[in-house]
């Protein structure tokens, strides 16, 4: 039989200019002695003359074996790093399903991978990456990894379903079931868990909500509320005719003292039984938050103030707005006067004459920093620095309130994320978007020339993954898209064009499109 060719073949011989030991290293007499290693000559006497000796005193059978045991050491190595790059990669896409607006990678452009016509959006995020949506006057359940239908509950005339996400950190709190209304003229309140099945149903009579298309005069404002609630705004009816602010507060105490007046009132109800959960009542007192009151001219052209109630639910939180009065109930059953929103970082942000408190889950804290707090839309930790408004720009602030830095940015109209060491705020013209460093506050980009969508709750979205983010955008000539920008430099990797309103959102790590009339699923 031929014999076979040794499968390797390791050059030993001596580089030109160098002389060949034979393997013997350094001689005696200390010729070679403290040579550094990776010196001329180092590694060819220390380590590959002596080897290179052994190598060829070996027999063929045993360089073979060599040569076979190297090779699935290298293929072991390979495979160990494998395995901890996968070990790697699934630990961030858990944590970044985790981080409101985020999502494992975005190093490629996404395309379309399934749809779901619909007539209502994102109504509710279940467990387990489920969103819950309307067609017609049908409930359904969609699975946003693959776009399958989960279930699908039938609904009365003129359904309102919800509290719908509104806020980055609600759309990777999932709720475990959700409140529709549904009939017309009077209403149904219908609870339905996450499986799709009704835990109840009870007659709301006749009542106001946004969907109704006739509005029933005196009747309270309901909505659908969390937890299987329904939030009731009340009121005393009530139009004052007044010359001048001061004797609207006049006109209004001399009501308050009366029998038949009642101050509007928040009631928070079990949808399914009526039980109250809780109640509390907002109180006008000062003709500050008399002026903020619609007003209209009488017929013999006095002045009219109408006082009136709006009824706000999220699926965290109830707000009762009163003119110029504000009083939020959050998921505890504590109340906070004034606008509330729920923070990234756990919390919330309780705005406050000039100033932001920030507080604990139940509203307590009584740290307050200056200006208007943003909050991040994208975020790749729960923890870091605060960003206000400033007059000069934006100021960051630690968890205590105590100034971090400031940068001089112009008019900074929101932030669109804190990721990847950056912090992404969209400045003077909807078309200015800069990227300050987290930890020092300098600028390390901007752009002039992008029209984005995604700053506040009522924006496009933002979704990062630490890396990069992805930007609701709009062209110059109208056209809706998607660009992805480097959080370091701000240079767009890639963009994809779209087709009417764009609004992206993160929902347990996939990345979901809100078009006009449908709900897309978008992957690499």
């Amino acid at each position: 039989m031929p014999r076979r060719p040794d499968p390797v073949q390791i050059d030993l011989a001596p580089d030109e200019g160098e002389e060949d030991d034979g393997g013997r290293g350094p001689g005696v007499d200390g010729s070679t002695r403290g040579a550094a290693p990776g010196g001329p000559g180092w590694f060819r006497r220390h380590v590959a003359g002596p080897l290179g000796a052994r190598w060829r005193a070996a027999s063929p059978r045993l360089r073979v074996g060599a040569v076979g045991v190297t090779a699935l050491a290298v293929l072991g190595t390979a495979a160990g790093v494998a395995v901890t790059d996968s070990r790697a990669d699934a630990a961030h896409a858990a944590h970044m399903a985790t981080m409101p607006g985020g999502v494992a990678d975005l190093s490629t452009p996404l395309r379309e991978v399934w749809r779901v016509a619909t007539d209502d959006g994102v109504l509710a995020v279940l467990p387990d990456g489920v969103v819950v949506t309307r067609a017609d006057s049908e409930l359904l359940a969609v699975d946003t990894t693959t776009g399958d239908e989960v279930w699908r509950h039938a609904l009365g005339e003129q359904p309102r379903c919800g509290p719908r996400p509104t806020f980055p950190v609600e759309f990777v709190e999932p709720v475990d079931r959700l409140v529709c209304l549904e009939g017309a003229p009077a209403r149904r309140a219908v609870v339905v868990d996450a499986a799709g099945q009704v835990q109840g149903r009870r007659d709301l009579g006749l009542v106001n909500d946004r969907t109704l298309e006739t509005w029933t005069a005196g009747a309270p404002r309901v909505e659908p509320g969390p937890d299987g609630s329904v939030a009731v705004g009340a009121r005393s009816a009530a139009l004052l005719t007044v010359d001048d602010a001061d004797e609207a507060a006049t006109r209004l105490a001399a009501i308050q003292q009366s029998e038949d007046w009642q101050d509007p009132v928040l009631r928070l109800q079990d949808a399914a039984s009526g039980a109250e959960r809780a109640r509390v009542p907002v109180e006008l007192r000062t003709a500050a938050e008399l002026r903020a009151c619609g007003l209209a001219s009488g017929p013999e052209g006095q002045d009219l103030i109408s006082i009136h109630t709006s009824v706000l639910t999220t699926s965290s939180t109830v707000r009762l707005a009163v003119c110029g009065s504000s009083t939020a109930m959050l998921p505890d059953g504590s109340t906070v006067d004034g606008l509330a929103l729920p923070s990234v970082d756990g919390g919330w942000n309780l705005f406050e004459g000039g100033g932001t408190r920030l507080t604990d889950a139940s509203g307590r804290g009584d740290v307050v920093v200056r200006g208007y707090v943003f909050e991040p839309m994208a975020v790749d930790s729960r923890t870091g620095p605060l960003f206000a408004r400033s007059r000069g720009g934006l100021t960051a602030y630690d968890s205590t309130g105590q100034e971090v830095w400031s940068a001089d940015v112009g008019t900074v109209h929101g932030v669109l994320a804190r990721a990847g060491g950056t912090v992404v705020a969209q400045v003077g013209s909807d078309a200015g978007l800069v990227g300050i460093d987290v930890a020092t506050g300098a600028v390390r980009w901007a752009r002039d020339d992008l029209r984005t969508t995604g700053a506040g709750p009522r924006g496009g979205g933002v979704v990062t993954d630490g890396t990069l983010v992805l930007l609701p955008a709009v062209g110059a000539d109208g056209s809706a898209g998607l660009l992805a920008l480097d959080l370091a430099d701000g240079t767009t990797r890639w963009h994809t064009d779209a087709v009417g309103t764009v609004r992206v959102a993160a929902i347990a790590g996939s990345v979901v499109r809100t078009a006009d009339d449908a709900i897309v699923g978008l992957a690499s």
